[in-house]
């Protein structure tokens, strides 16, 4: 059985080695997140701009959504009919960039709510022929 001191001890080990490694390594770009598939999925419509803030539309195309309906009652457990209902779904969203500071917003809040970049602003950095990620959303750990 370990005693407080030395899970202290571990915990204040694994802290160093971790803040190290964060240090010294690169990062792995790895995400569950669908923003790695934003060059399949969105595409810029529109530009257009105002007054310092260019206004980008930003179509973003669903996957197909399959919904298995039942057409006719079992009559024995080896029948069965059904029919599949297809939904496509294409969203617009609107990012926005202000040309004197800089700033991406996305219509989708993405960043402002989970702190991370959405597959807009990255389709938008494709547009703007951005290849590093800008430094104000690179957050600390």
């Amino acid at each position: 059985m370990m005693t407080f001191e030395g899970v202290m001890q571990c915990q204040r080990y694994n802290q160093i080695i971790n803040h190290y490694n964060t240090a010294t390594t690169f990062p792995r770009f790895i995400t569950s997140h669908m923003i790695s598939d934003s060059e399949n999925t969105c595409f810029q419509m529109s530009v257009t701009s105002c007054n310092g803030v260019d206004t980008i539309i930003v179509l973003e195309k669903q996957k197909n959504i399959s919904t298995r309906q039942p057409t006719s009652l079992v009559v024995d457990d080896k029948l069965e009919e059904y029919h599949y209902d297809c939904l496509i779904k294409d969203i617009e969203y609107t990012v926005t960039q202000s040309t004197t500071d800089g700033p991406f917003k996305c219509s989708c809040m993405q960043f402002e709510h989970v702190r991370l970049l959405c597959r807009h602003i990255f389709c938008v950095f494709k547009f703007y022929s951005i290849e590093k990620i800008p430094k104000q959303y690179i957050l600390r750990c």
